[in-house]
């Protein structure tokens, strides 16, 4: 265990108060906190004083930071987004405490589903002050446990209903990979408390807050990608505001480039580099959205998406000549239909099936209301890439295997199969498996539950 010194809690206590009235302020906070608290340390990049600064977090609260000495030796067991996990180990009661982190335990290193950003890395945005509220409380959220036989049940769940009441305002900032995930546990624990045994008022109040919770991005019976479209155009504008402020993106930039187009011209072709992304999808920011969503990428990759429609929104740079071509390019939706209504009508079909209601009529309605729905253009995009055409028949088989339609296991299923195209089982049943980690996935399952 590495420990570490937390300074600056007499400014954090009483912000805009004099030392005299935050020290009282600093000191009670002390008082309460126990050895053992898990707390969050993030880099803290906007930070005026020093930009190597580290955050130290109280589950939503900022309470300090690293001590400026140490700084160096915390950034290198921060992760991919700039984050870590430490425990309270003391305190002098006073105007400082420390927290341990382990050693032993290597950040966590996402794959990055887009390319590199082309730029220095000096020149970035910086999280927002709410993101980083989030980003320190949603995992101890979502490590929070209700023990059914606990004889403290009703306490922790009235705990766990503050925890999500201060949630809810940050539930909706991103739609980037961790967000997501965030949302489903809590969601999960949420339905999971609905069903205890508890008193109406409690109950009520768990219901309500999973109703909140799911109207932040909607279900399949709202347009999802207009939900996620609000969301991206609000933060790149709260984004495009704190850009424009002293040693924002934009000074970052002119100091080291000054404002040379040839670098503008690198965020351009950055943009063509990304998968599954053309050139002028980032001038239809809806379009973008979808398609940064269904890749699933990490927060410092949506950053990095943000910065450079910033860097080029203010710059300038190459447009291509006819970005007007995508919206007159007619998508093939008549060949994935026909050919996934053909699939699923086959004789394996019928011996995996569930239930006799699964049958020809039940197919056709599936797949055409598939394929007007919000996902018509996913799906068609993939069908468009012959190397992704097994793989999506695959996840959509999966995926009614998830919902209950079809008999088996995916290995089993992969084995009756047609067509595989040369792939052994194993893999057909590993595609089968991805199945559910596609947008499209909650769609299916709730057309299959609402009959």
């Amino acid at each position: 265990m590495a420990e570490f010194e937390v300074t600056g809690v007499r400014h954090r206590m009483g912000d805009g108060l004099t030392e005299k009235e935050s020290t009282p302020l600093a000191e009670a906070f002390l008082k309460d906190l126990k050895v053992g608290t898990p707390v969050t340390l993030l880099a803290d990049g906007t930070n005026p004083v020093d930009r190597k600064a580290v955050a130290v977090y109280l589950d939503e609260r900022h309470v300090g930071y690293i001590s400026k000495t140490r700084c160096e030796a915390v950034l290198p067991l921060l992760d991919d987004d700039g984050r870590c996990e430490a425990k309270v180990s003391g305190s002098d009661g006073h105007a400082t405490f420390w927290v341990e982190i382990e050693a032993c335990a290597p950040p966590v290193k996402r794959e990055r589903q887009l390319p590199v950003f082309p730029l220095q890395e000096t020149i970035h945005l910086n999280y927002l002050p709410e993101e980083m509220s989030l980003m320190a409380f949603a995992p101890q959220l979502v490590r929070f446990s209700l023990d059914e036989k606990s004889p403290t049940l009703l306490e922790d769940v009235r705990a766990y209903i503050k925890k999500v009441e201060k949630f809810m305002p940050l539930s909706g900032l991103s739609f980037c990979i961790e967000d997501n995930l965030w949302r489903d546990d809590v969601l999960k624990m949420l339905r999971k408390a609905c069903r205890l045994q508890l008193p109406e008022s409690e109950k009520e109040q768990l219901n309500q807050l999973r109703i909140r919770l799911g109207e932040v991005v909607g279900d399949f019976h709202c347009c999802y990608d207009d939900v996620l479209l609000r969301i991206f155009e609000r933060q790149l504008e709260m984004l495009k505001k704190q850009a424009e402020g002293k040693d924002g993106l934009f000074h970052l930039y002119e100091r080291s480039f000054d404002g040379k187009p040839v670098e503008v011209e690198r965020l351009v072709g950055w943009f063509k580099e990304m998968p599954d992304i053309r050139l002028y999808d980032y001038h239809d920011h809806k379009l973008l959205v979808r398609t940064l969503n269904y890749l699933r990428i990490s927060r410092r990759e949506l950053y990095d998406v943000y910065a450079a429609l910033l860097l080029i929104g203010r710059y300038g740079g190459e447009e291509d000549e006819n970005p007007q071509v995508a919206e007159k390019e007619e998508k093939n939706y008549f060949a994935p239909m026909k050919n996934l209504q053909r699939l699923l009508k086959g004789d394996w079909f019928k011996e995996c099936r569930t239930d006799g209601k699964y049958n020809a009529k039940w197919i056709d309605g599936l797949v055409e209301a598939l394929m007007e729905s919000e996902w018509k253009e996913l799906i068609a995009d993939e069908w468009s890439v012959k190397n992704k055409r097994l793989m999506l028949k695959c996840k959509i088989i999966g995926v009614l295997k998830d919902a209950g339609v079809l008999r088996g296991n995916y290995n089993q299923l992969s084995k009756v199969l047609p067509d595989k195209g040369g792939k052994k089982a194993a893999s057909l049943a590993e595609y089968m498996g991805k199945g559910k980690h596609e947008p499209y996935a909650d769609w299916i399952t709730a057309y299959v539950n609402n009959g």
